[in-house]
Formats: structure tokens, C-alpha cells, sequence
């Protein structure tokens, strides 16, 4: 008898906890699988974004031959900021959309060919301009979005500016409506160190004699 009640205890026990979570998910919404969007490929982006890595690591290139490769014909200097930022200031030449439109029409529009050699920059290669230059997260990088989306659209000729620089020393050329502060400035910087005159200096065109003197 006493085995008995406590079977109809421990099965009272086991109902009462079903029970309450019944009643404690009732108000919680079931988790059900949406349908596949085809024009959304998260996992399609990850696996490029990996499969890209050393790739990606050997066209990170230092900021001469940035200088030099955007020189060479055919060129083009893809800046895929906002406009407002584009505006700003950007490096001279580069051509500006942004990366949000980017489709296969409008990237025609920008780069006449697959073949077209690509020289990105984003915000985080300058480090002294916050607000035509402001810095994102490493990971959120707009270099790294802008190589693997144009990879994915068929441009492989795509090379980065790898190193973190400040508009004011580098060797690079600025447009945009803060380009004059930038461009005075390290227009001054970059000139060399004026030397003193010798205290003998006479200019060629004065011949040596006796200084007049005012009446």
C-alpha cells in the first residue's frame, strides 16, 4: 500500500512539472525555420571571405606601390565610402559607389572590365581625419567587405593599401572640400628644412663696395 501512494506521488510530481512548462512557454513564440531566400547567401559570403585569406594577405600592398599600380593605364582607384564622405576627402582620382550599390550594372559603370585592376582604401587607413576618415571595428573593416564582394561579382584583379597612415605626412594626393587644411599641411611637412644663409652671402648681382647711407 505504501509503494503504492508513492507511485501516484512521483506521477503527480512528474505531471505538475509538465504542467508548469506547458503553462511557462505558453507566452513564448515556437522557433519555426523560414523559408530559404535565394538572393541571401550568408554561409556562400563566409566561405569566400575564408577561401580569400592568403589571397587577400599577399595583394595588402605598401603605399608606394599603391602610388605606383594607380599610375599605370587603366587603373582605378575604388573608394566605396558614402558619398558625404567621399565629398570630404578622398584619395585624387579615386572614383566613388559606395558599397551598399553595388551591383553588376553600376560596377560595369566604374570598372570597364573583369580584368580592370582595383585599388581599394577604406576609412581605417587614416588615422587623422575622424570625420571624413572615421575608424570602424578591425573585423567590420570596409576593405575587407569591399574585396570579397567585388571577388564575388568576378573582379580578381583587386589590390588593397595595406598600411595605416596620416594624410599629412603620406605621399599620397587628397581631394575634397578638407583637402585644402590637408594639403597645406603636408605640403609644409613634406618640403626640406630650410637652410641659413652664410653670414658672408652677398647675392650675385651686388658688387662688393662701400654701403651707402641714407641722406
Amino acid at each position: 500500500m505504501k509503494r503504492t501512494h508513492i507511485n501516484i506521488g512521483i506521477v503527480a510530481m512528474v505531471l505538475a512539472t509538465i504542467g508548469y512548462s506547458m503553462l511557462s512557454g505558453a507566452d513564448k513564440p515556437r522557433r519555426t525555420q523560414q523559408p530559404a531566400n535565394p538572393n541571401v547567401d550568408f554561409l556562400g559570403f563566409a566561405k569566400t571571405t575564408m577561401a580569400l585569406h592568403e589571397t587577400h594577405e599577399r595583394r595588402r600592398i605598401s603605399e608606394q606601390e599603391f602610388i605606383h599600380r594607380a599610375a599605370q593605364k587603366g587603373a582605378v582607384v575604388l573608394d566605396a565610402r558614402s558619398v558625404s564622405k567621399f565629398k570630404l576627402l578622398h584619395i585624387k582620382g579615386a572614383k566613388n559607389l559606395p558599397l551598399p550599390d553595388f551591383t553588376e550594372q553600376d560596377l560595369q559603370k566604374v570598372l570597364p572590365s573583369k580584368e580592370t585592376m582595383v585599388l581599394i582604401y577604406c576609412n581605417n587607413n587614416f588615422n587623422d581625419q575622424p570625420v571624413a576618415f572615421p575608424t570602424k571595428t578591425a573585423k567590420a573593416a570596409l576593405n575587407v567587405h569591399t574585396f570579397t564582394v567585388l571577388w564575388n561579382y568576378g573582379y580578381k584583379n583587386i589590390y588593397e593599401l595595406a598600411p595605416l597612415l596620416d594624410t599629412k605626412t603620406s605621399k599620397l594626393t587628397f581631394e575634397g572640400t578638407q583637402a585644402s587644411t590637408t594639403n597645406l599641411q603636408s605640403s609644409s611637412e613634406k618640403l626640406p628644412p630650410a637652410k641659413s644663409l652664410p653670414a658672408n652671402f652677398k647675392p650675385a648681382n651686388v658688387k662688393p663696395g662701400k654701403q651707402r647711407t641714407g641722406a
